[in-house]
């Protein structure tokens, strides 16, 4: 009897350890392969599901005071409006189940959190890509209130249009960020393999890091101050003839070209009598400037 208990728990011993192993090689090789329209291993979305409303729909609430939105798949998009509440909606490739629908709820502050699907946990082989389009309407009289937008998207393009907030922040892996005719104080956005362009673009900070895409910023207003860095991509910014700036430029192998009246002293460039200052470091990638019409 004792033999055999031994045995059965030395079995269940290896059945264990095979898991783990298995478990921790599927994690790697998703890290290597991973990230299609198939996954291999484990996959963590996991956050406090209470107070949380289920599907797209009309968001009836007084004011919108912030959004925090987290999207892993597919598309997001934030447009302002003239409706009277912010709404979501979301498409998908196919019939999403109730556990693949958005989430969202409004905290007492007024902030808005979205999130891309059930909270869950999973483990295996599958599809995990519904290429889910998310389009959240926001009306312009929130627009005032709204102290901040925060926005996290993994393989997920970002287009926001016609918004204004206090703080715009946007970290996206696998995406490109698109902004248009939008107006913050401070801008910041992170891309790891993805593209930044900014087209109207009006803020008194801007701050942007992208790993591997192209930066394009187009300002109908300098900004007192401009850091941006680029580890591969090039880096073009287009604001008005009459722009009067510093600017700090490191680079490994990037070219610089302009057709503004740049002229340089000792390490630093300067336009005009420099009250605003661009602080830029590219890696291999080329930096241009350029004066709007």
């Amino acid at each position: 009897m004792e033999k055999r208990l031994k045995k059965a728990t030395i079995v269940v011993a290896i059945v264990v350890g095979v898991l783990v192993l298995l478990a921790v090689l599927l994690g790697v090789l998703n890290a290597l392969v991973g990230g299609g329209a198939w996954q291999i291993g484990w996959k963590d979305y996991r956050y406090d599901e209470s107070g949380y409303e289920i599907g797209e729909g009309s968001i009836v609430a007084d004011s919108i005071t912030g959004i925090d939105l987290d999207w892993i798949d597919g598309e997001v998009n934030i447009v302002s409006c003239r409706d009277t509440f912010a709404s979501i909606s979301e498409r998908a490739d196919g019939d999403l189940p109730e556990s693949a629908k958005v989430r969202w709820r409004v905290l007492e502050d007024g902030t808005l959190q979205i999130k891309y699907r059930k909270s869950s946990w999973f483990f295996g082989i599958g599809s995990s890509n519904r290429n889910k389009k998310l389009t959240l309407r926001i009306p312009e009289k929130f627009l005032e209130a709204m102290n901040s937008v925060h926005v996290e998207a993994t393989s997920a393009d970002v287009n926001v249009v016609d918004l204004r907030a206090k703080d715009f922040v946007c970290e996206s892996v696998s995406g490109a960020i698109t902004v248009k005719n939008c107006s913050f104080d401070r801008f910041s956005t992170e891309t790891t393999g993805g593209s930044l362009s900014a087209e109207g673009l009006i803020a008194r900070e801007i701050s942007v890091e992208s790993m591997g895409g192209d930066v394009e910023l187009t300002l109908p207003v300098l900004p007192d101050e401009i850091d941006a860095e680029s580890m591969g991509g090039d880096i073009v910014l287009r604001m008005p003839k009459d722009s009067s700036f510093s600017m700090d430029w490191e680079t490994n192998s990037g070219q610089l070209a302009y057709d503004l009246p740049l002229s340089k002293s000792g390490d630093r460039y300067l336009c005009g009598n420099g009250t605003k200052h661009i602080d830029v470091e590219t890696a291999s990638g080329d930096l241009t400037l350029v004066a709007l019409n």
